[in-house]
C-alpha cells in the first residue's frame, strides 16, 4: 500500500507547475494521452514475453484506470511523461521503460545550464557524495547529504522511487542516484543555485550554496579522472605493483572495435607484467552492447563457456511490422519470421570452445560486482560465476541473472515518446531463474565510512584473497 500511495502522491505533486519550463510546449489533449497509453499497453502485451512477471496484471490495470481518469485537461509533453512513466516502471522490468526525452532534458542540459554538481550514491534511504565537480566548496566522497534546496533527502527519494524500473531494490537506488541530476530538474523543478545541507562526521548539519556546473564541465572532469587511471574512458588497465596484481576496470559494454584493440594492447602488457592474478571490476558496469563479454572471455580462459544459457523470444506482429522482413530476420532469424504471432521460440546457446590465443592470461581471475552491475555487465559476472572462470567478490548484482531484455523501441503516436520493450526472456548460463542477481562467492560490502576514508573494501578484500592464495 505504501508504494501505491507514493505513486499517487508523486503523480499529483509532479504534474503541477513546479516542473520548470519546457522548450517544447506542445499540449496533449486527454484523448491523445489516453490513446498513447492504449497504444503502449497493446504493444507491450503483443511484444513482451511475460509482461506481468513481477507484478499482478490486476494491479497495473487498476493504476492504469486511475491514470486515465486523471487526464481531464491538456498536458505538456513533460507533464504527460511524468504521469505515465511511473506506470511503466511499475512493471519492474529493467529493460522496459520510457526514456527521458531529449527534447525535455537533453536540450536544457546541453545548452550550458548550471546543473547539480554532485554524483551521489544511495545506501538504503540515505544519500552520500560520490564525486563533486563543483567549483565552490568541495564535498569529500562519503559525505552524507541531508537536504537539497530545503527538501529532505527522504522526501526526494520517495518522489523518485516510482520512476525507477529495475527489478531489485538496490538497483533502483542505483538508478535514482545515477539520474539524480535530471530528476532534480524534471521531477522537482530544482535548478541552480543549489542549497546543499550536509552532515560532517560527528558534527551538526552544514548548509552551503553551490552554483552548479555545465554538463560539458562534468563530462570533462569525469573523463580526466578516469583517464588519469590509464586507458579508455570505459575500460582501463593498471598493475597494482605492491601485490603484483593486474586490474581491469570494465565500466561499460560499448564500442566493440575499440574494446578489441584495448584487449590486445592490455593483454600484451599483461604478458610483460606477469601479474600473479587478474582482477576485473564490473561494479559500475550498467551494460550496453553485446559481444564485448565474449571478446574478453577469449583472453581469460581456455574452458568452454557461454555468456547466456537460453533466450525465449515471443513472436510479435508489432515487431515484424516495425522492422520489416529483412531487418527482422537479420536480428531475430527466419524461424521467428515464419512462426505464428504470439508463439514462443527458445534458442539454446551452446558452450563455445575458445580459439587458441597467444595473449591469453592463464592465471587466476577474480571479478568484482555489485548493485551497479546490470544488463551485459551482469552477464559478465554470470559467466564468471556459472562457468567457473573465476572468483566473484562483492555484492549481489543489481541486474537479475535471468532477466527480460534485448529491447526494441516503439514511438508513441501523439507524444512522440520512445517506449522500450523487452523482446526476450534471457537466461543466465546455468539456467537458474530465481529472481535474484548473481550472488558473489565472497559477499563484501563497501561501507560509507570506507568510502569517506578513501578505502576500497571490496578491492582490498580481493587483493588479500590473491596474496593469501585463498579461494
Amino acid at each position: 500500500m505504501r508504494i501505491i500511495c507514493l505513486v499517487v502522491a508523486a503523480l499529483l505533486m509532479l504534474s503541477g507547475s513546479a516542473m520548470g519550463q519546457s522548450h517544447d510546449e506542445k499540449l496533449l489533449t486527454p484523448e491523445q494521452g489516453r490513446a498513447d497509453i492504449a497504444f503502449a499497453f497493446q504493444t507491450l502485451r503483443d511484444v513482451h514475453p511475460n509482461l506481468y512477471a513481477w507484478i499482478p496484471e490486476g494491479t497495473i490495470a487498476r493504476e492504469r484506470v486511475a491514470l486515465e481518469k486523471s487526464l481531464t485537461a491538456p498536458l505538456t509533453r513533460k507533464e504527460f511523461w511524468l504521469r505515465f512513466t511511473p506506470l511503466i516502471a511499475r512493471l519492474r522490468d529493467g529493460h522496459t521503460w520510457l526514456p527521458v526525452p531529449v527534447s525535455i532534458w537533453g536540450e536544457y542540459r546541453d545548452t550550458g545550464a548550471n546543473l547539480f554538481p554532485l554524483d551521489t550514491r544511495i545506501n538504503g534511504e540515505k544519500m552520500f557524495v560520490k564525486a563533486d565537480y563543483g567549483e565552490a566548496t568541495q564535498l569529500a566522497p562519503g559525505t552524507e547529504i541531508v537536504a537539497i534546496n530545503g527538501i529532505p533527502v527522504r522526501t526526494i527519494l520517495d518522489h523518485l522511487m516510482p520512476y525507477a524500473n529495475a527489478e531489485l531494490l538496490p538497483a533502483r537506488w542505483n538508478q535514482i542516484a545515477n539520474s539524480l541530476r535530471s530528476s532534480l530538474y524534471l521531477n522537482l523543478g530544482i535548478s541552480a543555485p543549489f542549497i546543499v545541507t550536509y552532515a560532517p562526521p560527528g558534527g551538526k548539519p552544514v548548509v552551503i550554496q553551490q552554483p552548479g556546473v555545465s554538463w560539458k564541465t562534468i563530462v570533462a572532469k569525469r573523463e580526466s579522472t578516469q583517464k588519469a587511471a590509464g586507458g579508455e574512458t570505459y575500460y582501463r588497465y593498471r598493475l597494482l605493483r605492491e601485490d603484483n596484481i593486474g586490474l581491469i576496470e570494465y565500466d561499460r559494454c560499448t564500442d566493440l572495435p575499440k574494446f578489441e584493440t584495448f584487449l590486445k594492447e592490455t593483454f600484451s602488457q599483461i604478458q610483460k607484467d606477469k601479474p600473479r592474478a587478474l582482477i576485473i571490476d564490473v561494479r559500475g558496469n550498467p551494460g550496453g552492447r553485446g559481444g564485448l563479454n565474449e571478446a574478453l572471455c577469449e583472453y581469460i580462459t581456455d574452458k568452454p563457456y557461454r555468456v547466456f544459457g537460453r533466450g525465449d523470444l515471443k513472436v510479435s506482429g508489432s515487431v515484424k511490422r516495425l522492422l520489416g522482413r529483412e531487418a527482422y530476420v537479420e536480428r531475430l532469424g527466419e524461424e521467428a519470421w515464419k512462426a505464428p504471432d504470439g508463439s514462443l521460440i527458445s534458442d539454446i546457446i551452446d558452450f563455445a570452445k575458445p580459439e587458441p590465443n597467444p595473449l591469453r592470461f592463464s592465471g587466476k581471475v577474480y571479478c568484482l560486482a555489485g548493485a551497479g552491475t546490470f544488463s551485459n555487465g551482469m552477464a559478465f559476472a554470470s559467466v564468471i560465476k556459472d562457468c567457473q572462470l573465476g572468483i566473484l567478490v562483492g555484492e549481489e548484482t543489481g541486474g537479475v541473472g535471468s532477466a527480460y531484455g534485448d529491447y526494441i523501441t516503439f514511438r508513441l503516436p501523439h507524444s512522440g515518446f520512445d517506449l522500450n520493450i523487452s523482446l526476450k526472456h534471457i537466461f543466465r548460463p546455468s539456467g537458474i531463474d530465481d529472481g535474484r542477481g548473481i550472488l558473489p562467492d565472497h559477499e563484501i560490502r563497501q561501507t560509507i565510512e570506507d568510502t569517506g576514508a578513501g578505502r576500497d573494501t571490496v578491492l582490498d578484500f580481493a587483493r588479500r584473497l590473491v596474496t593469501s592464495g585463498s579461494q
